[in-house]
Parts: structure tokens; sequence; C-alpha cells
């Protein structure tokens, strides 16, 4: 091979040069001084609260408050939307509202209310009926009569808080209009009946008068 060939060849082969990489190497003591800081940023950092739950939560509170039946109910994933919607409806022309909440947020509302004992009624899949009146809970478990996948589990009415059995026995009840019909009619018909017995007492005592002057004369 001449020189010029073994020049050139010489020129093709790249020179590579190794140089030893310098690693820093850290005492077990600052990495953990290093992690003790960043835990100390992360607590000093300042969480900004959750404003769709805060919103939720004020707005289950002033359901509980502004109205006298809050029910709480289980439904199955089975519902279709078409459901929902019908059921809704149905409902609203009653003056009943249908509304699902989540489960955490609903129990936290609840603290430090007197409906706390309502809690454990929002573990899975769950909803509330509430509506302005009590009297309405007949025509409530009527329509859900015609949806077997949502059942009523309990709530809250005027000021007590119901079992599902409580609730059934309270539809049963006539409604607070009714029971005054029947107490005005049960009061006329005790006065006019009083007035009857006054009248014919006091009819029977003049007769007897008259008889007992005749037996003097």
């Amino acid at each position: 091979m001449s020189s010029l060939a073994t020049a050139r060849a010489a020129r093709k082969v790249p020179v590579r040069r190794f140089f030893p990489k310098f690693r820093r190497v850290r005492k077990p003591g600052s990495v953990t001084c290093a992690i003790e800081s960043r835990a100390r940023q992360a607590q000093n950092v300042k969480r900004e609260p959750n404003i769709k739950k805060q919103i939720v939560f004020n707005e289950i509170r002033e359901i509980l408050n502004d109205n006298k039946m809050v029910t709480a109910f289980h439904y199955n994933d089975g519902i279709t939307s078409q459901e929902w919607e019908d059921l809704r409806y149905t409902m609203k022309q009653k003056g009943i509202t249908v509304k699902i909440v989540p489960n955490k947020v609903t129990q936290k509302s609840l603290e430090g209310t007197p409906y706390v004992n309502m809690q454990p009624l929002f573990l899975s899949s769950t909803g509330i009926f509430y509506s302005q009146e009590s009297n309405t809970t007949a025509e409530m478990l009527k329509i859900l009569k015609s949806y077997p996948r949502i059942e009523i589990l309990g709530g809250k009415f005027e000021d007590r808080l119901l079992s599902k059995s409580g609730i059934l026995d309270f539809a049963t009840l006539p409604s607070l209009d009714i029971l005054r019909g029947q107490f005005s009619q049960l009061l006329s018909l005790s006065s006019s009946r009083i007035s009857s017995l006054l009248n014919n007492n006091q009819g029977r005592l003049a007769s007897l008068l008259t008889q007992h002057l005749k037996d003097r004369s």
C-alpha cells in the first residue's frame, strides 16, 4: 500500500476520546433534607377549594332548609335517559323535583344539621326527591310504581326523619286540609247536637213545670 492510501485510510478513522463523567455523590443526609424541604413546600401551598363541590354543597343545604319533603332513593344503572326525562316531567307536574347527588358532598352537607342521621342513605347510586309540600308523598309513591328500578330509602318530612316504612305510613295519612274539614264537621255536629239537647231539655222542663202547677191547683 502506498503512503498516500495509508494517509487517506487514517483520515477516515475517527479519533475517539473517552473522558470520565463526573458524578456528584450526595450524602444520605442531603437527600433526606431535600425530601423534607419539598414536603414543607407542599404543606405551605394553600389548596384552592373545589368551586363545583362548594356549589353542590350549598345547594343541598338550601334544599334541606327550604323543602318540607326530602326523600333519598336508590336507582339501578338500567334506567334509560328517556325514563329519567319522563320521571322528572311527571314528578314536576306534582310539584316534586328529582335530583341526582354526589354521595361524599351530600354526606358532608348533612354534617352539623338536624338531618345528619341521613348520611348512611347516601352510599351508592342515590338521588333525592324534594318538594315544598309534604302532602305530595302519596303522589310520589304512586308515580314510582311505574319505575321498579327506583327504591326509596328514607327521608325528611317537616322536621322529622322517617324510614322507608315510615314514609309509606305517612303517605296513607289524610292531608291537613282534609283533617281540618273533618274536625270542622265534628265541631258543627257536636254544636248542633248540644243545641238540640238543650232545646229538648228546655221543652221538657217547661212541660214539667206546667204539669206541676196544674197539680197544685
